[in-house]
């Protein structure tokens, strides 16, 4: 189990690697917005950066979520049990965090968030006494993870109503251009890359299909629920300020295209 365990954060790690590039650029953003003044930008870059990093992070995710048993037999010899259902929660757990990321960033740039932090630490630490209870009771590991899961999502509720005292964070604007928009799109998304995953068989071929199609599935489902002109240019500064964090050359093929 402690390799699965081990494993599974691995991948986690590797597949953020994407999204924490992208906070990289938006953060200073964010935190200067507010510096200056400035909270309606701050706002609008906090929620943006929210949706921007669960969808970057939903390309590569929703795949990998399908496709998890084939993708670690290609890595190891031998999976050890548990390593796959491991990695689709801690995974799942991720993509929770990532949707209240921009907001995270938006009530640490105010200051004065000692009670704030009191409180999402408390909650998170609640995993230790519920992952106690849940094996002591003979629940099979994967469970520990499962309510971690719902742990983070108890969490990210926290954060966006505590933020609307913090900063005035609008939650219906939140919770319609945002959450609902991007949680739609994977979902939209993730259907649609379920056919292929169910049409073919196991291998690479189905592999390689079904990356092609979740992919083109989210990019037209973010676009189909519509980014206004202010999110278009955004993302376009965004990628090309990540895109030069990860090479430089990459930025130049960016503006070129």
């Amino acid at each position: 189990m402690n390799a699965a365990y081990g494993i599974a954060n691995q991948v986690n790690a590797q597949l953020s690697f994407f999204s924490v590039t992208l906070m990289q650029a938006l953060n200073p953003q964010i935190m200067k917005s507010e510096g200056q003044g400035n909270r309606e930008r701050m706002l609008k870059l906090a929620m943006i950066a929210s949706k921007f990093s669960f969808s970057l992070l939903a390309f590569f995710a929703i795949p990998l979520l399908l496709e998890m048993p084939f993708v670690l037999g290609l890595w190891l010899k031998e999976v050890p049990e548990y390593t796959v259902v491991f990695c689709r929660l801690i995974l799942l757990c991720t993509m929770v965090n990532q949707l209240s990321v921009g907001i995270q960033v938006g009530v640490q740039s105010v200051g004065k968030i000692r009670k704030y932090q009191i409180a999402v630490s408390s909650l998170l630490m609640l995993n230790l006494p519920v992952a106690y209870v849940l094996l002591r009771m003979g629940m099979p590991a994967w469970s520990v993870l499962a309510s971690a899961l719902m742990i983070e999502f108890v969490t990210c509720t926290y954060r966006i109503v505590a933020a609307e005292r913090l900063i005035g964070l609008p939650v219906r604007e939140f919770l319609g251009s945002v959450a609902a928009r991007a949680v739609g799109s994977v979902l939209l998304a993730f259907c649609i890359a379920l056919l292929p995953y169910r049409a073919m068989e196991e291998g690479w071929a189905r592999l390689i299909v079904t990356c092609l199609v979740s992919s083109a599935a989210l990019a037209g489902t973010l676009h189909w629920l519509g980014l206004s002109a202010y999110e278009s240019g955004k993302i376009r500064d965004v990628m090309t300020k990540a895109l030069t964090r990860i090479h430089p050359r990459l930025a130049v093929i960016k503006k070129a295209a």
